[in-house]
């Protein structure tokens, strides 16, 4: 449990009780039902500042899970739930869902994208404000596997680094994740934007090829 917390730099004040309960010829195993409060985090794999937290958190022996979990970074609102078990002696498994209400497309965000990610932002330059889902699961034993499913951004505009031809009134939903090699992929399910008077949809992806290099398809 400490190595799971510890790697979501979780913090804050905790209210509850402790159980010990002991089989015979067994070692003492822990029951935690307990509220959190005024509590921040900044996941490791996904470093986005999170504070004033509050929620759930129950622990049997060496699992346990977090639920309720709600924050706040700055005007944006984060709720959170995951579990942590073990896998076997040596090897934890922790699965965090963090789900990002009207995030604005700035630095603190930029800095906890994905390196692959942030590839795609500096090639998009993107502003406004962003949905997200993200899953993070992570085996103590090896990097974390981050995915997300849903990317909604609004009220932003996209100026292509490659292209400069800057779309305003932007609406677009995109998902990340690893493809079939394991290579991050960014799949954009539809964009719609203005240029002046013309009105642009597209709809696509961007990979990254074996070479290293990022290509795009639309």
């Amino acid at each position: 449990i400490r190595s799971a917390i510890q790697k979501m730099r979780l913090t804050g004040v905790i209210d509850g009780t402790v159980r010990l309960t002991k089989a015979p010829q067994q070692p003492f195993v822990p029951v935690i039902d307990a509220v959190l409060r005024n509590g921040a985090m900044s996941y490791d794999a996904f470093p986005y500042p999170v504070e004033g937290i509050t929620g759930r958190l129950t622990a049997i022996g060496p699992n346990f899970q977090f639920k309720e979990m709600l924050g706040r970074h700055g005007d944006t609102r984060i709720a959170a739930e995951g579990v942590y078990g073990k896998v076997n002696q040596n090897v934890g498994e922790l699965k965090v869902r963090i789900v990002t209400k009207g995030a604005p497309l700035d630095k603190a965000l930029k800095d906890a994208m994905p390196a692959a990610l942030k590839r795609v932002w500096d090639e998009f330059r993107p502003t406004g404000l962003v949905d997200v889902v993200t899953d993070v699961n992570w085996l103590s034993d090896r990097p974390a596997d981050i995915r997300m499913s849903s990317i909604e951004l609004s009220k932003g505009s996209l100026s292509l680094k490659m292209l400069p031809y800057r779309l305003d009134d932007l609406r677009a939903s995109y998902s990340y994740g690893p493809d079939e090699n394991g290579l991050p992929k960014v799949i954009v399910k539809s964009i719609e934007a203005r240029h002046g008077e013309t009105r642009i949809s597209a709809a696509g992806y961007s990979s990254v090829e074996a070479d290293g290099n990022w290509r795009a398809h639309y």
